[in-house]
C-alpha cells in the first residue's frame, strides 16, 4: 500500500468515526429531553434497545481503531 493511499484511508476512517460520534451525540441530546418526563414501558424498552446499539457501535469503532493501530504499526516496521 502506498503512503498516499494509507493517508487517504486514514482520513476516510477518521471522517467516518467523527460522523458516528456526531450521530451518537445527537441521540444523547435527544435522550436528555426524553428522560425529563416519566417514560412509558414501551419508551423505556426502545431507549434500552438504542443504548445497546450505541454500545455495539462504540465496541465496533474501538475494535477498528485498535486494528488500525496494530496494522499501522506493522506497516511502519
Amino acid at each position: 500500500m502506498s503512503t498516499s493511499q494509507a493517508v487517504t484511508d486514514v482520513r476516510a476512517s477518521h471522517s467516518t468515526i467523527i460522523d458516528i460520534f456526531e450521530h451518537i451525540e445527537s441521540f444523547f441530546l435527544r435522550l436528555e429531553t426524553y428522560i425529563e418526563v416519566q417514560p412509558t414501558t414501551e419508551m423505556r424498552a426502545i431507549i434500552i434497545k438504542i443504548l445497546v446499539e450505541v454500545l455495539s457501535i462504540l465496541a465496533i469503532a474501538t475494535k477498528e481503531i485498535k486494528q488500525y493501530r496494530i496494522s499501522g504499526s506493522l506497516l511502519s516496521i
